[in-house]
């Protein structure tokens, strides 16, 4: 059997300052973070021109 490295509290602390530096998620996200909106945005046009070109629509 493998002895635990340490208290629990220690990791429960630790992700708690992990979770409040990262932020919220999802679209909330995007809305709050422009540049990445621009990045989200740019990454679907260009996903949209590439199928138009692969699938003649």
């Amino acid at each position: 059997m493998v002895a635990a490295a340490g208290p629990a509290g220690i990791y429960d602390a630790a992700l708690l300052r992990r979770q409040a530096l990262m932020g919220s998620s999802g679209p909330a996200a995007l809305i709050k973070n422009s540049r990445v909106f621009m990045i989200a945005m740019f990454a679907c046009i260009g996903g949209l021109l590439y199928g138009k070109h692969l699938y003649h629509i």
